[in-house]
């Protein structure tokens, strides 16, 4: 399974505190992480395996 996460600027620590608290789910799932750029490099400092992908201008929360 592939989750996507993205994060307004204002909610991204809170979105790696939810990683945080369901890491042993994502693992234990095999559940693989999709992100933009500015969240995935937050998810992944905090240890996470993250494909950053680009957002499209026009649609911020589309990934392209």
């Amino acid at each position: 399974m592939e989750i996507a996460i993205i994060a307004h600027d204002g909610k991204k620590a809170e979105m790696v505190q939810f990683l945080n608290e369901h890491k042993e789910a994502l693992h234990s799932a095999n559940i693989s992480l999709i992100s933009t750029g500015t969240t995935g490099t937050k998810a992944e400092k905090a240890g996470f395996k993250v494909t950053k992908l680009l957002s499209d201008p026009h649609e911020p929360d589309v990934l392209t």
